[in-house]
């Protein structure tokens, strides 16, 4: 790979990684079923014409396909990393909710569940049980197990991250469902640099 599609491929490979991140921190917001295909899709279809044009690759063959995969990858693998803050978070917060609803003592010197101190003395039995309830049900506690514990409850379709709504298809109904918003999401990056190129290269007799 020469200097231009190293530069095409980190470029569309960092605007990836930054949708991705921006999408996880949505999340905790606000998420729609479909969203991560339809912005990853765009995003990385766009910069990757772009960059396609700005170098002179327009008429490259197989390096936009196989940037645009890695590119759409990062996006998802950085969401997910994301994703898996906010898991840690809603528990830790949901716990110390939960402490100072039944607690007395807690209601006397914390003025709410809300309060950091009350959520930094939680957060830490908090998140090693956690770690043991996500060990025991998938084996494992790296980000792909805990991505799985997480599909346990399905896809979600629309809501913030605490009440959102969900469709119950379980771990593997979620992994089909990430697949095929992955592969939405580079159809539609290869599209947008397909009619791109359609309309910039000269027409060959």
């Amino acid at each position: 790979m020469g200097a231009r599609a190293a530069f095409v491929g980190l470029a569309t490979i960092a605007t990836g990684l930054v949708v991705g991140i921006g999408l996880g921190w949505l999340s905790w917001l606000v998420m729609v079923i479909g969203l991560f295909a339809l912005v990853t899709g765009l995003a990385v279809g766009i910069v990757l014409a772009a960059m396609l044009v700005a170098t002179g690759r327009l008429d490259a063959r197989w390096s936009p396909r196989v940037i645009a995969v890695l590119a759409v990858l990062v996006a998802w693998s950085a969401m997910q990393v994301i994703e898996d803050r906010h898991l840690t978070e809603g528990v830790v917060r949901a716990e110390a909710a939960r402490r100072w609803r039944t607690t007395e003592e807690l209601r006397a010197v914390y003025q709410d569940a809300d309060d950091p101190g009350l959520v930094q003395l939680v957060r830490a039995p908090t998140e090693a049980h956690l770690h043991d309830d996500i060990f025991s049900a998938t084996g494992g506690d790296d980000l792909l197990h805990r991505w799985w514990y997480r599909a346990q409850a399905g896809v979600r379709l629309a809501g913030p991250w605490a009440g959102s709504r969900g469709l119950p298809i379980g771990p593997w109904g979620a992994s089909i469902w990430a697949l095929a918003d992955n592969i939405l999401a580079v159809l539609l990056a290869l599209t947008i640099v397909r009619r791109l190129r359609r309309r910039m290269l000269p027409v060959r007799p």
